[in-house]
């Protein structure tokens, strides 16, 4: 069977919002590489506008490699090295000061994707005229809400609601989840 080629159109925005006086986000946007990817830093920690500098510069350079799964491991092994960094780096500051960021990739090819994420950066997939999140939220409220124990409704006023479990450059090792597909209608 005869796949026509697929292309890729994307744009990519980002604002700092209400709440901060300055942007923390950083994107990747490489619709002929089959790459994209968001992060944001940490509010409230050391440099986060830096700390998600450092993770989108680590994914800049890679190219698709033939096969997804080769590819998926060159954006982790992208990811751990920016880890590396960024612990480093806030562990120098002080003991308790940590650099973290969070990130999300999405990897694709005309056949199949992945996302690989740590934190609260959304994949949300748009198909006829439903939007359907894709990565689950690393982050305290969470495992409260899929334990039954906080309503979504509740989340905004939980003293804990900004509490991120997972990032980039907070732990000594990082760990992503991950979701793909071989088969773009499959997921």
């Amino acid at each position: 069977m005869h796949h026509p080629q697929m292309s890729f159109q994307s744009v990519a925005r980002t604002h700092p919002g209400v709440v901060r006086p300055h942007n923390e986000d950083a994107v990747l946007e490489r619709g002929e590489a089959g790459i994209w990817a968001v992060s944001d830093g940490m509010g409230g920690h050391a440099a986060g506008d830096v700390a998600s500098a450092v993770v989108i510069d680590s994914l800049k350079g890679l190219m698709p490699a033939g096969d997804n799964f080769t590819f998926m491991k060159a954006v982790r092994d992208a990811l751990s090295s920016a880890n590396n960094e960024l612990y480093r780096r806030g562990s120098s500051l002080s003991p308790d000061r940590t650099m973290g960021a969070t990130v999300t990739v999405l990897g694709a090819d005309p056949k199949n994707f992945f996302c690989l994420w740590a934190g609260d950066s959304r994949l949300y997939r748009f198909r006829g005229d439903r939007l359907t999140q894709l990565t689950r939220d690393h982050r305290y409220v969470q495992a409260l809400i899929d334990s039954g124990l906080l309503d979504e409704a509740d989340v905004e006023n939980h003293p804990r609601r900004s509490v991120i479990t997972r990032a980039v450059g907070v732990d000594p090792e990082l760990h992503l989840d991950l979701c793909c597909s071989a088969a773009w209608g499959q997921v």
